[in-house]
């Protein structure tokens, strides 16, 4: 994901070592779903970094992993609900992502009746 423009970064640092910083903070937290989760986590830094909150009406939502299934499937799946908040911040899918970018990468994961299944995973 990348902005179109709409956003700019909130700090006169450079945005890569805000991000740097970032990384280094979060990297020190543990996880803990509703908290420090991989939504969360990329919604933190798109706060930090550009101070909107794509996930203000979900935080203090859901506190287990079955909580967070249930908001993404009632919103047509992780990959239709973070496609949403991110187009309600103004961003949208880039096949040229630069420092900051918020991406949502799908892998083949295992393969299952003959057919590989993909999974979600946040980068």
């Amino acid at each position: 994901m990348r902005t179109h423009g709409a956003l700019f970064p909130r700090s006169h640092e450079s945005l890569a070592d805000v991000l740097t910083t970032y990384l280094a903070e979060a990297g020190r937290l543990a996880w803990q779903w509703g908290e420090v989760d991989c939504f969360l986590f990329a919604a933190d830094w798109i706060e930090r970094a550009y101070g909107i909150d794509p996930a203000a009406e979900y935080r203090g939502a859901y506190d287990t992993a079955r909580a967070a299934r249930r908001i993404m499937t009632a919103n047509g799946g992780i990959v239709a609900f973070c496609n949403e908040q991110m187009a309600r911040i103004g961003w949208s899918a880039t096949t040229v992502p630069n420092t900051g970018a918020v991406g949502l990468v799908c892998v083949a994961y295992r393969e299952w009746r003959e057919r590989m299944i993909m999974l979600p995973v946040g980068a």
